[in-house]
């Protein structure tokens, strides 16, 4: 039985009449079933990856908004500590006085030291903390006097003497022409005529800062978005919540930037350092501080691959169906016209 069904089958496959029928709904089911599904599929996929990517896009930003908001609550309320602080009686007291006034006034020296260090307790990330009388030239670094001209950090005073704005100034720097950064805030303090007199200086350790906000600048967690924030006026990375980004941080940071100039739009993708990225930027009102928000987006790629090799995988199954259901019907067809050959094969013997 079986060998007269192989034996049949090879006769069908053989018969250029069966030949030509298989190929006929072979073709009518590629034209009129699989082709259409193909380019449904296409213009469904390239539906979903658009709405995916805008999804990818929003959320990106989002995120950013928030992290950033999380940053500039925290310099916000710094820069409100640090005006308080300009207000305070002592200062109020000392800012008018002489050297030799402000030096021998421990009671007062000691409400400004309690005073910085209850905020260093308070804020670990606060590394130090710089009160600066102009008439008597006295600094009051943390709980202690000491010169002006510190030799470990005299970049303040360049900052102070280019403080000209009642609402104080955020720069961004190196102490000692080294890690860490510093964000410092400074916070003018002005005299009965409202010219400036001296200035509160908090100095701000970026990688504290970040372990505070919960980002942690050390994490080695490869997959987490990472936000930077970039001084516009030096360029120097204010900000990031992982610092191990770059492996020579001058050239990719300027690689990263001269990328966004060149793009229109406030969120793309690129390849970086190797890897995949959404990136996100934005500015603070005054454009003091650029903002970069980078999430690595691989797994995007990885379903993407696997949609991908579903559609195809369909489409290789349903060309072998229609395969199967044109020979079918070949067959269905066939046997009407095998019957009559038979007959008049019979009829001519």
């Amino acid at each position: 039985m079986k060998k007269d069904r192989k034996t049949k089958i090879r006769t069908y496959l053989r018969d250029y009449r069966f030949q030509s029928l298989l190929i006929r709904y072979f073709a009518i089911s590629i034209l009129f079933i699989t082709l259409p599904m193909v380019v449904l599929n296409i213009a469904y996929g390239r539906y979903l990856s658009s709405n995916a990517r805008e999804d990818m896009f929003k959320s990106n930003q989002t995120s950013m908004r928030d992290s950033v908001e999380k940053l500039n609550a925290c310099l916000q309320s710094m820069k409100n500590m640090a005006y308080s602080m300009t207000k305070i009686p002592a200062l109020d007291y000392l800012k008018v006085q002489t050297q030799d006034v402000v030096v021998a006034d421990q009671f007062y020296l000691r409400t400004i030291y309690a005073s910085n260090q209850v905020i260093r307790n308070s804020y670990w990330y606060v590394e130090s903390i710089y009160v600066y009388l102009e008439k008597s030239d006295v600094l009051v670094r943390n709980t202690a006097l000491a010169s002006p001209s510190t030799p470990k950090d005299t970049m303040w005073r360049s900052l102070y003497d280019d403080l000209h704005t009642p609402e104080g100034s955020v720069r961004v720097r190196y102490v000692e022409n080294r890690y860490p950064y510093f964000i410092t805030i400074l916070c003018p303090i002005t005299g009965y005529d409202q010219e400036k007199c001296g200035a509160v200086v908090f100095n701000i350790n970026a990688v504290e800062l970040s372990k505070y906000l919960g980002r942690g600048s050390y994490r080695n967690v490869s997959d987490q978005s990472i936000l930077l924030a970039i001084d516009a006026q030096s360029g120097l990375l204010a900000y990031s919540d992982e610092f191990r980004l770059f492996s020579n941080e001058k050239e990719d940071l300027d690689t990263l930037l001269a990328y966004l100039d060149r793009q229109d739009g406030l969120t793309t993708t690129a390849n970086m350092w190797g890897r995949d990225y959404i990136i996100s930027e934005s500015e603070d009102v005054d454009g003091a501080m650029r903002y970069i928000y980078l999430t690595p987006f691989n797994d995007v790629y990885s379903n993407q691959v696997y949609i991908n090799d579903f559609l195809v995988k369909m489409v290789l199954l349903s060309i072998f169906l229609e395969l199967v259901i044109a020979a079918l019907l070949a067959i269905s067809a066939y046997r009407p016209i095998e019957s009559l050959m038979e007959t008049v094969n019979q009829s001519s013997t």
